[in-house]
C-alpha cells in the first residue's frame, strides 16, 4: 500500500508530548506513533484525536491528533523520536526545547502535574527560593534608587518550563467569563482574578507569588517591610489586552477596600513569546510632573516588571497594540500591601486616577 506522511511531534506540555501524523492518501485511517526516548521505545500512541486546525488545513477528517505521557522514570531527554509505526516515517521535531522540557522534568515529575498540579511545590524548593533572594540581594540598590520611582525589570524570572506551561494554558478570550473594561482610557482590557477557576499551572503561580518566600524576595528588593498579599486579588490576576487596546498612564487605586491596607508594590510577570516591537504595549513609567517618560519596560515572555505604587507612580501602555488580530498582551497581575506607608505617600483614598501625556510623544 502507498502512503505519503506528514506529521510533527514537536510540543511538550508539562510532561505530555504533543503531535499529529497524518496519510494524505488514506486521511481518514488513524496512525500509530511509536515514541522512541533516549534510543529506547517508551510506548507507542493511537493518532486519533480530533483537532480543528488538523480539519481546516485539510488533513482529512481531523482525527490525527496524540498526547503522548512522559513515562514517570523519564527524568531527562537526550533525543526523542516519533515514528509512524512499522515504518522508517520520522516525525519532525526540530523545535524541541530539551533544556526547557529538562528542567521541567526535573522539578515535577509526573505524579506532581496531573489533573491536580503541584508546581507549587516546585517553586518552593530552596534551590529557586534562593536564587530569587540572590537577585533581591544584588539588586535592591538599582531598585530603590531607580529613575522615574523604585522598579526593576527581571528577565527568565521563573524557571523557563514553568512560564512555558503557563502560557500554554492562558486562557483564551472566549474560554472563561473575562471581565471586560473598555472605555476611554482602558480599551479591549480583559482582567479574571478568580485563581480557583484556572488551570492547576497558573493557579499555582498565582498562589506561589503569595507566598512567604516571595514577600521576603519583594522585602529585600523594595526595602518595604512589612508586605501582606491580597488573597482577593482584587484587580490582579490574569490580563490581556487585545489589539487596538490601550492602558493609558495612570496611578493606581491606592487603598484596598476590604483589607483597609494600603497599595505598595506592584508585580507584573509577561508572557508574550515572538512579540516584536512594532506590536507596542511597552510599559511606560512617566514622572511626577508626567512631562517625560523615564524608563519603559517591553512586555517579553517571562519578564517581571516590579516598582513602588504611590500618588507619582505614572505608568501604563497608552499607545494602542498594533499585533495580529489573534494574539494579545498576556500578563500576571499580583499586588502586596502594607499598614500605612511613609507619611510623604499618605493621600485620601482614591481609584485610579488617569493622566494624560504631553501632546508631543516622549523620544
Amino acid at each position: 500500500m502507498d502512503h505519503n506522511f506528514i506529521g510533527f511531534a514537536d510540543q511538550i506540555r508539562h510532561r505530555t508530548l504533543v503531535g499529529w501524523v497524518c496519510d494524505h492518501l488514506h486521511g481518514d485511517v488513524p496512525l500509530t506513533v511509536q515514541i522512541i526516548i533516549n534510543g529506547n521505545t517508551a510506548g507507542f500512541v493511537e493518532a486519533n484525536q480530533f483537532r480543528q486546525d488538523l480539519l481546516h488545513a485539510g488533513m482529512g477528517n481531523g482525527l490525527h491528533g496524540f498526547e503522548f505521557p512522559i513515562p514517570d522514570h523519564v527524568r531527562e531527554i537526550r533525543s526523542l523520536d516519533a515514528y509512524v509505526a512499522n515504518t522508517d516515517y520520522r516525525l519532525q521535531s526540530s523545535s524541541l526545547d530539551f533544556a526547557g522540557v529538562n528542567e521541567y522534568l526535573g522539578m515535577f515529575p509526573s505524579s506532581a502535574v496531573g489533573a491536580s498540579s503541584d508546581v507549587l511545590s516546585g517553586l518552593l524548593e530552596p534551590a529557586f527560593v534562593n536564587s530569587l533572594m540572590k537577585r533581591a540581594t544584588e539588586k535592591a540598590d538599582e531598585y530603590q534608587n531607580n529613575i522615574p520611582f523604585p522598579y526593576i525589570s527581571f528577565d527568565d524570572f521563573l524557571p523557563q518550563a514553568v512560564a512555558q506551561a503557563v502560557l500554554d494554558d492562558f486562557p483564551e478570550p472566549k474560554r472563561i467569563d473575562w471581565t471586560h473594561h473598555d472605555y476611554g482610557y482602558a480599551k479591549k482590557k480583559l482582567a479574571f482574578s478568580a485563581p480557583e477557576s484556572l488551570p492547576p499551572v497558573i493557579r499555582d503561580v498565582l498562589y506561589f507569588l503569595n507566598t512567604k518566600p516571595v514577600l521576603d524576595f519583594l522585602e529585600r528588593l523594595t526595602g518595604i517591610e512589612g508586605l501582606i498579599p491580597d488573597p482577593y486579588f482584587v484587580g490582579g490576576g490574569l490580563h490581556q489586552i487585545e489589539t487596538g487596546g490601550k492602558l493609558d498612564v495612570h496611578i493606581d487605586f491606592n487603598r484596598h477596600n476590604k483589607l483597609k491596607l494600603d497599595r505598595r508594590i506592584n508585580l507584573l510577570l509577561y508572557l508574550n513569546k515572538d512579540w516584536p516591537e512594532s506590536y507596542g504595549g511597552a510599559l511606560e513609567l512617566w514622572n511626577r510632573s508626567m512631562t517625560a517618560r523615564d524608563a519603559a519596560i517591553f512586555p517579553l515572555f517571562n519578564r517581571c516588571a516590579i516598582f513602588n505604587t504611590s500618588e507619582w507612580s505614572y505608568h501604563g501602555h497608552p499607545d494602542p497594540l498594533t499585533c495580529p488580530a489573534e494574539r494579545s498582551r498576556k500578563s500576571m497581575a499580583l499586588y502586596y500591601y502594607s499598614n500605612g506607608r511613609p507619611e510623604e505617600e499618605v493621600a485620601e483614598p482614591h481609584l485610579t486616577v488617569w493622566k494624560e501625556r504631553p501632546q508631543e510623544k516622549p523620544v
